[in-house]
């Protein structure tokens, strides 16, 4: 048993994290002082009312000054965004919450970096926010506009540069009340899932709030129905029984949940956010018939051959073997935001904890029974043999997981260089891991108490070299640079660090070059480490050193003898909008990682790594396999190199003249700019972007220099701009937007390339390469993977398309033994949304079809299903369809009402 670790935070590292926000705080308080006393150069004092900051103008003398800041809700950087989805196009995704929606984006906001693996880091309005539930159930028609970052924009705000950055920015004033009803289940059969929501949003000039509840019921889905085939075995199975019909390839669940949020603005400047969550799942799953092995006599009258003999017989009663478990999540947040004289910070704190029983049933209780089979006293082959049997004494587990942290974080402009602002952000904070559980396994009992305390402090610059605004060695274009440290004290590891470091460089508008280094430590997770050991029998594997399938008991848990891991890795990405098109961009990423002592799950049993693990691994005298301890591992070196590119394009099309010239903003106006473009003009610190103010010439000043009279027509347009995101003041229903008679589309095309991907075991040992036939997960590691997706959405009716693809892989077998080669064939599954407002086609704004949407959902549309062959081009039994996707294609129906 492992004992828990202190608790303590140390004090000196206490006050070094606490030390540079005062630090940063001070600064601005005397500035801001500053700026009451004395407007700057160029500007008004502000009086005091509130103005929508994409529509502020002054007047000087008759001409008109344009004073472009940045737009509502965005977020205060020069990284290039790298797309940017307006309230119609979002409408034409057809998501039912934002965590929907973000699921949709998939492609988008991924990356070819190799870490993480989560969702992307996420703000709202240009802010942390202290979880993801906050906004998790939020209905999509409160969102004005999603912008999506690269990776290095996540360490401006103290997270960490592994994952991209979506910013979602809410439009002003919007309520509603949603309820929902989904009902699905496999083109074949089984697997019934039935869903139900319910949701209250209100969003005001200072509030946010939203409470959200929903319950999921799915039925258990049968080897049975799946028509699985399995190995002939000399278990005795009474008449008629069929063995699939007690074991799931899905267990039936049932699952709760409720979410609320409240945010409130406390001053001007300073905003409030909380959020409390509750999440009960229960599922059940069957594990086949419990077996005894009975020793039957040659002297019996029941023997079969004259000789003694061991007699393995199946029995329905009492039950099948099963699987219990329930889980139980609760959480609760805070967090304070505040962005003011030019010094942005936030205060967050989060609360977990995660309670998860578990009960397996492994053996019957048939000692009685043996007894009388060797006496010879009872039929071993008897129809009703062993009706009274018990269960012997279940595997229990029982653990408590729990997760607390308080994390701050600061931004501010430090000073000024000839090319702009040098930016400095940092971090820290203090998080509290916990694992406490008991396990009862064959009657002997253990105990698990795992804790760790870590302290983390942080830091990113950003240094800008040259800058075509400012006329700063303008010839280069626009170059920052940026570096960021951090340090990390582990109770149970010591401590770690982290550094990096990476420029940012535009060399023409629409062209944005990044380039970053990250080099890190990293401890395994604390469920690596100590999660409760359980044994779960009859589980199904194949055998790649006999190349057999076959039923094994799997140990899973927590390993206490893993090792910290070092990350090295560099991202070269490029991203070019031709000026020919309007909402187009394509880029490239380069990806190069080099890990070592990685923390992984065990991986596939091929032959080579039951070489490097053979204390892992159980067999018969006759080398079958029985036993598979699946814990953790920790691998020498992982060492990987990708490159992924692909392309965004969205537009529009239809509608009738009158429509599109009011958009245009009359005739003879200008085309409509699109929602990137608007936010690109104006969303700068100083209130440019790409060289120029809102209606100021490429070359001129900037600040408060006047600008030519055109200046005065553009800043009228851009309310009107605004309405036509979606933004503005307006009330509830999902149907404000996109009602213009126009048709919109969106497609994004990515493909990842996998140059290198391999993995050393132990030094001694030959790297594996995973892209030429050995293994470490399901099958080997794809060279291609393609994401694609795109949609339309038109006069209430939308359809949405998404499509996967992966190239063949090859898993070595074992020359030795004799045994194949397994071959993976390529994969492209397809799913199909269609949906349609009914307020819309129908045209009825009254009654029952207001705010109603229906929707048909088809996941993997074409039922594609990975074949796998070995060199006889034989499927084994352990890779029939039915086990590699035992749900194939899903459909859904979904009924949502808004009121």
């Amino acid at each position: 048993m492992t004992q828990a670790a202190p608790s303590i935070m140390p004090k000196g590292l206490l006050i070094c994290s606490a030390a540079p926000f005062a630090l940063m705080m001070a600064g601005p308080l005397a500035a801001q002082e500053q700026d009451d006393a004395v407007p700057a150069q160029g500007e008004q004092q502000d009086s005091g009312d509130e103005q929508d900051a994409s529509d502020q103008s002054i007047y000087s003398g008759g001409d008109i000054v344009v004073r472009a800041t940045r737009l509502r809700g965005e977020v205060d950087t020069d990284i290039p965004v790298l797309d940017e989805i307006g309230a119609e196009e979002i409408a034409g995704y057809g998501a039912s919450s934002i965590g929907d929606l973000i699921d949709l984006l998939g492609p988008q906001t991924g990356s070819a970096r190799g870490r993480g693996g989560g969702r992307p880091v996420i703000l709202l309005n240009g802010r942390r926010i202290s979880s993801f539930r906050e906004l998790r159930d939020l209905p999509p028609e409160a969102i004005e506009r999603v912008q999506v970052f690269p990776e290095e924009l996540a360490l401006q705000y103290g997270y960490r540069p592994d994952q991209r950055v979506i910013n979602m920015i809410l439009v002003d004033n919007f309520k509603s009340v949603t309820a929902e009803l989904e009902y699905g289940q496999p083109s074949q059969g089984g697997r019934a899932k039935w869903e139900t929501q319910g949701g209250l949003t209100r969003i005001g000039d200072d509030f946010r709030f939203n409470i959200n509840g929903e319950y999921t019921s799915q039925s258990s889905l049968t080897e049975a129905e799946r028509g699985i085939a399995r190995a002939a075995t000399n278990i005795v199975v009474p008449d008629g029984v069929d063995l699939g019909r007690f074991r799931t390839l899905l267990p039936q669940s049932d699952q709760f949940s409720l979410n609320g949020s409240y945010s409130k603005s406390l001053t001007e400047k300073i905003q409030l956010s909380l959020n409390a969550a509750y999440e009960l799942t229960d599922s059940n799953s069957l594990n086949g018939l419990g077996t005894v092995d009975l020793f039957v006599p040659g002297t019996s009258p029941f023997s079969q051959t004259g000789q003694d003999a061991v007699l393995t017989r199946a029995f329905t009663d009492p039950r099948p073997l099963a699987g219990y478990s329930t889980v139980q999540t609760r959480s609760a947040s805070a967090g304070l935001n505040s962005d003011s004289s030019g010094f942005r910070w936030s205060v967050n704190g989060n609360y977990s904890e995660n309670q998860t029983d578990i009960t397996t049933n492994r053996a019957l209780d048939s000692a009685a029974l043996e007894a009388m089979v060797a006496a010879g006293a009872v039929d071993p082959f008897g129809a009703d043999i062993g009706r009274g049997l018990s269960f012997a004494y279940p595997d229990r587990s029982t653990s408590l997981s729990s997760t607390a942290s308080l994390i701050a974080e600061g931004s501010r402009e430090l000073f000024a260089l000839p090319a702009g602002g040098v930016q400095l952000n940092l971090n820290g904070g203090y998080t509290r891991e916990d694992i406490r559980g008991t396990a009862l396994r064959s009657g002997e009992a253990f105990a698990t108490d795992l804790g760790r305390g870590t302290a983390s402090v942080g830091g990113n610059v950003s240094l800008p070299i040259s800058s075509r605004r400012e006329g700063v060695w303008d010839a280069i274009g626009d170059l920052t640079l940026n570096a960021n440290a951090g340090y990390r004290q582990l109770t149970d590891f010591g401590g770690i660090a982290s550094y990096g470091g990476g420029f940012n460089w535009s060399p023409a508008e629409r062209l944005s070059i990044l380039f970053s280094y990250i080099g890190e430590e990293s401890a395994p997770g604390i469920s690596d480490l100590g999660a409760p050991i359980i044994v779960t029998p009859n589980v199904p594997i194949f055998d790649f050193t006999t190349g057999q399938s076959v039923l094994i008991d799997r140990t899973t848990g927590g390993n206490p003898l893993l090792l910290a891991e070092r990350r090295n890795d560099i991202k070269f990405n490029i991203g070019w909008e031709p000026p020919f098109l309007d909402d187009f961009r394509i880029e490239a990423e380069y990806n190069r990682n080099r890990s070592r002592d990685v923390t992984n799950a065990f991986p596939l049993l091929t032959p080579a790594i039951e070489g490097a693990f053979p204390d892992r691994v159980t067999r018969g005298p006759d080398g079958t396999l029985l036993a598979l301890d699946a814990r953790p591992v920790t691998f020498s070196e992982v060492n990987a190199e990708r490159i992924r590119w692909g392309l965004n394009y969205r537009g529009e099309f239809g509608g009738n003249k009158d429509e599109g010239e009011e958009r245009r903003g009359g005739p003879g106006g200008e085309r409509r700019a699109s929602p990137k473009r608007v936010a690109q003009q104006g969303s700068t610190p100083s209130g440019e972007r790409n060289g120029r103010a809102e209606g100021q010439s490429e070359g001129k000043p900037a600040n408060g220099e006047k600008a030519e009279g055109e200046g005065g027509e553009k800043q009228a347009e851009r309310p009107q701009q605004r309405q036509q995101r979606g933004g503005g003041r307006r009330g509830g229903g999902m149907f404000g937007r996109g009602n213009d008679g126009k048709a919109r589309w969106n497609v994004s095309l990515y493909h990842t390339y996998t140059l290198q991907d391999e993995v050393v075991i132990r030094p001694e040992l030959p790297p594996l390469d995973l892209l030429n036939g050995d293994a470490i997960g399901a099958s080997g590691s794809p060279r291609h993977k393609v994401e694609l997706q795109g949609g339309i959405f038109y006069k209430g009716m939308g359809m949405f398309l998404r499509g996967n693809y992966a190239s063949a892989t090859r898993v070595n077998g074992d020359p030795l033994t004799g045994s194949s080669d397994l071959f993976f064939g390529d994969l492209a599954t397809f799913d199909l949304r269609l949906f349609a407002n009914l307020e819309q086609v129908l045209k009825k704004k009254k009654g029952f079809f207001k705010g109603t949407r229906v929707s048909l959902r088809v996941d993997n549309l074409f039922g594609g299903i990975q074949n796998v062959r070995d060199a006889d081009g034989n499927t084994p039994l352990r890779y029939q369809p039915g086990f590699v996707d035992p749900v194939g294609r899903f459909i859904e129906i979904d009924f949502r009402k808004q009121f």
